[in-house]
């Protein structure tokens, strides 16, 4: 199996999970990035001022963003090691391991937000609260902004870096495999 930049042997495999961590980063991120495009078209295309995405209706509560954003959080922290960014990556391709160290940081930063945003939401029992830049600029803008421009680095990294040529060997690998033998009855 061919792997990222041609790697084979043992080295496959550890590739070949990176790739897949890789993966469900990018599917995980990429699905909210959209409820923020759908509630920021909702709410200033549409003219719905409570319009809160796709799944916000239920979803759109402080614990749940923090939630989401400290496992997104570790899911960047997991890719970045097994990715092998602080190491290997570091020196062959340099500009993907700033852009990953640049999201990781940013991401951090993010999840600082969504602590004093629920410091604040603990205190006034109010959903919404501002969280510190959010005192200076409209909150579904500002997450918006936060939740792409973690993104699309994310995005340059899976591609520039060959994750998205590893998965699809994996899948077709695992394809041509079929289904693995069934489970013994009990």
């Amino acid at each position: 199996m061919r792997t990222i930049d041609g790697i084979e042997g043992p080295t496959a495999a550890p590739a070949a999970r990176a790739a897949l961590a890789f993966l469900a980063l990018i599917l995980v991120q990429g699905l909210h990035e959209l409820e923020h495009v759908v509630q920021v078209t909702q709410r200033f295309v549409l003219g719905n001022p409570t319009g809160a995405g796709i799944l916000g209706s239920w979803l759109d509560i402080e614990p749940v963003h923090m939630a989401y954003n400290t496992g997104f959080l570790a899911l960047i922290v997991a890719c970045y090691l097994i990715g092998g960014f602080p190491g290997e990556v570091r020196r062959r391709h340099p500009v993907t391991f700033w852009l990953m160290t640049f999201v990781l940081l940013f991401e951090g930063y993010h999840v600082l937000e969504h602590v004093v945003k629920m410091a604040q939401f603990l205190e006034t029992g109010m959903n919404g609260t501002p969280g510190i830049v959010g005192q200076f600029v409209n909150l579904v803008w500002l997450h918006f902004t936060y939740n792409t421009v973690a993104y699309l680095p994310l995005l340059v990294v899976f591609f520039a870096d060959g994750y998205h040529r590893v998965v699809g060997e994996v899948l077709s690998s695992a394809a041509r495999r079929g289904p693995g033998p069934a489970a013994a009855p009990p």
